[in-house]
This record gives C-alpha cells, structure tokens and sequence, in this order.
C-alpha cells in the first residue's frame, strides 16, 4: 500500500483509504479517484472555498463523467457530512487496527499528521463552543470572529446564542452576510 510515508501525498493516502473503506470491483477505481481528489481539498488547512475545490475537482476530473450539478452536490455531502461522521468513524476504526498490528509507527504518525488532525482541526471535534457555532449555521470563515464574543461561556447552546443576539452590534461588520442572516434568525 504506501512503502514510503514521506514520499506519499496526502491525495494518495486518501486513496488507499478509500480503496479500504470501499470493497468494489476494478470499475470503482475512477470515482476513489475523483472522491479522494474531493477529500483531500477539502481537508486542507487552508479552508478552500467551495467554488475552488469544485473549480478544481473539474479540472481534474480525469475520465470520471461528471456535470458541473453533480461535482457541486458531491463536493457539498462530502464536505457537510461524509468526511466528519463516515470517513474519520473509518479512519479510526484503520488507526486501531494499525495499533493493535503493531504497524511501524511512521505510517500511523503520517496518517494523524496529515489526515486526522485536519479533520479534527477544520471540524472542530476538539473545540466544543466552536463546533456548536457552526452547527448553528456560523459561516466557517467567521467562526474565529464570532467565537472571540462567547469563549466565556459554557458549552450550552441557549448561552451562547443568547450571547451572539446580546453582542452582534459588536461584530457584525466583520462578519459576512450567511453569519448574520443565521444569527438573526436564531
């Protein structure tokens, strides 16, 4: 599967993930590919747009069919839902295994490093308050505006929207126009 763990890209480790996940026959090889291409600009640090993760996923979409509708509405399941629940639910179910089969610790470093870490960075599996601001509709970009207002509070959800509703004259200028649409309507 991977010789090298230095050698090997993120996209690829994504792939041989993905080629784990799925048992399917040969004919499943070209959507892994498109699918881990998806993945894999999603899980960058970076936080790509949507537009720029379709732009891109069009761009090398190699022999794989797809229309503009259909990359946007996968780009969109993957990023919403696939990656935080079914692809990490996965991922740690490998790492165990990789554990218990006393797997060189290289590869399961690499694969936290490069793979787990960004899921749980960019979906703030780690960050309770943060996490509950983007489930109530916060914009990801703005999430680290919004969140200077209510880090005092606790991890209860009627708290902290109270908050935002009690602050927004605050901050609304700095953040962008879904944020606030979703703030109004809470």
């Amino acid at each position: 599967m991977i010789n090298n763990p230095k050698r090997t890209s993120r996209a690829n480790l994504v792939y041989q993930l993905l080629l784990i996940f799925n048992d399917k026959n040969i004919d499943y090889d070209r959507y892994l590919n498109y699918r881990a291409n998806i993945i894999n600009l999603i899980i960058n640090k970076n936080r790509l747009s949507i537009k720029k993760i379709v732009d891109e996923t069009l761009k090398n979409i190699g022999t794989f069919n797809r229309t503009l509708d259909q990359v946007i509405s996968d780009v969109m399941k993957t990023k919403n839902s696939y990656i935080e629940y079914d692809f990490s639910k996965c991922l740690n179910i490998i790492l165990f295994f990789m554990k218990q089969g006393n797997v060189d610790h290289r590869y399961i470093s690499y694969i936290v490093d490069n793979i787990l870490n960004n899921i749980n960075f960019l979906y703030y599996k780690t960050e309770p308050i943060k996490r509950i601001l983007k489930e109530s509709g916060i914009y990801d970009r703005d999430i680290d505006t919004v969140y200077d207002y209510v880090k005092l509070c606790s991890e209860d959800v009627t708290e902290i929207r109270e908050v935002l509703k009690q602050e927004y004259n605050k901050y609304k200028d700095s953040i962008s126009f879904l944020s606030r649409y979703s703030i109004n309507r809470m």
